[in-house]
């Protein structure tokens, strides 16, 4: 308890600091110090108690809001601090060269592996065709391409070329490889065009024997129907078949077939109209002579007589000789049987009567014949364009013909 002198001051031994009083609320009020035995205590004089002023309320800021890049760089900057407090209390240890020189070894080897396996990682992919090297193809990007991606890829794109099932006779390997920046590099579809050019397949194509005989092979069934549709439409006029069909005997059967045997559409269509040369007894009718059959045979004058070396130039050729010639016929020919309706004209019949009006043999005419016309459907054969024969289905006369009339004098 403070105890105070005359002057107001207080006996406590820390006098010098001031003390810590605090007064009721009401200044007024006072304290009295009784005593029994002395009575009351003089008070002490009154003091300046400072009272703090009230302090205005302070109004709370909004916290500012950092941007993400200053948010980033307080993580990082409390990452390196927590860093730095740990590596300093670990370079206290007494262990610490020899687990900075572990730590250092361990980096060290890690490092060099990660050179060598980044170095010497395969980057590429090498394609050999039977042992042979085709071409290398750099491994891009997130998709690998495979041995088997490869040979699908070709498959697909020799069956889509040639419209059928293909049986690759090949081998068609890849191993990984490494190149370098300034390697040639080609790229999937070349690399798929050099392995299709190189490759030794066969096809499931269609051949045409003609009387038994390797005519021509096409690499699909359709192309062959195709083909001998297109050579029977070669002769046709215009009019509606009853029907066609190749005198020589057609066959199309299905194999396999080596590609460097395969024909193009256009070369076996040139093959089956082709003319073959085809050597041939001619007997010689009447009215012929030399210059006639070489015309009709197509073969020349020079030609029919060296097959014909026999024969004198100079001398008329008999009814019933017999001729060496060569005539040049094409490897199928087309019997097209079809129906053909056409106008024809009605000659007049001539009447003869006898009269006694005319001195004996001589004749008159009398009335003028005229030309009557009829509607005729025939059903017409042709071979490769040339008629042979014809049969009258029907005939319809429009105009009747008109006869001719003759008197003939006879004796009386």
């Amino acid at each position: 308890m403070a105890r105070y002198n005359d002057s107001g001051r207080s006996n406590n031994r820390d006098s010098g600091r001031r003390a810590d009083v605090r007064t009721p609320a009401r200044s007024s009020m006072r304290r009295e110090v009784t005593n029994s035995a002395s009575g009351p205590r003089p008070r002490p004089a009154a003091r300046n108690i400072n009272i703090p002023p009230k302090r205005k309320p302070v109004k709370k800021r909004r916290p500012v809001k950092r941007s993400l890049s200053l948010r980033f760089l307080g993580f990082l900057r409390r990452i390196v601090d927590a860093f730095s407090n740990s590596y300093s209390r670990f370079k206290r240890t007494p262990h610490f060269r020899t687990i900075s020189a572990v730590c250092l070894g361990i980096a060290t080897i890690l490092l060099i592996s990660s050179i060598i396996f980044i170095t010497t990682r395969p980057n590429a992919l090498s394609v050999y065709l039977n042992d042979e090297h085709i071409g290398t193809i750099r491994q891009e990007g997130r998709r690998s391409i495979t041995l088997e991606y490869i040979e699908t890829h070709t498959r697909a794109r020799l069956e889509g070329q040639l419209g059928a099932n293909v049986f690759i006779s090949d081998e068609i390997s890849a191993e990984n490889t490494r190149i370098g920046r300034n390697a040639v590099n080609m790229t999937f579809d070349n690399l798929v065009t050099d392995i299709i050019g190189a490759l030794d397949y066969y096809v499931h194509g269609a051949v045409i024997f003609v009387n038994g005989t390797e005519a021509a092979n096409l690499s699909s069934l359709a192309y062959a129907e195709e083909l001998l549709e297109q050579v029977a439409h070669l002769f046709h006029d215009g009019t509606d078949y009853v029907s066609y069909e190749f005198m020589e005997d057609v066959a199309v059967t299905q194999q396999y077939i080596h590609k460097s045997e395969l024909m193009t559409y256009n070369n076996a269509f040139d093959a089956l109209t082709s003319h073959r040369p085809v050597q041939e007894i001619h007997v010689v009718s009447h009215g012929e002579n030399l210059s006639i059959i070489a015309a009709q045979t197509g073969m020349g004058m020079n030609a029919l007589l060296a097959a014909n070396p026999n024969v004198d130039p100079n001398v008329f050729l008999q009814v019933g000789q017999l001729l060496l010639v060569t005539r040049f016929t094409p490897l199928l020919s087309v019997i097209t049987t079809h129906q053909d309706i056409f106008e024809e004209v009605l000659l007049p019949p001539v009447e003869f009567v006898q009269t006694t009006s005319l001195p004996p043999g001589q004749s008159r005419t009398m009335r003028q014949g005229e030309n009557g016309l009829h509607i005729v459907a025939a059903i017409i054969t042709r071979i490769n364009g040339v008629e042979v024969s014809r049969e009258i289905v029907s005939s319809e006369v429009i105009t009747p013909p008109l006869s001719e009339i003759i008197h003939v004098g006879i004796a009386g």
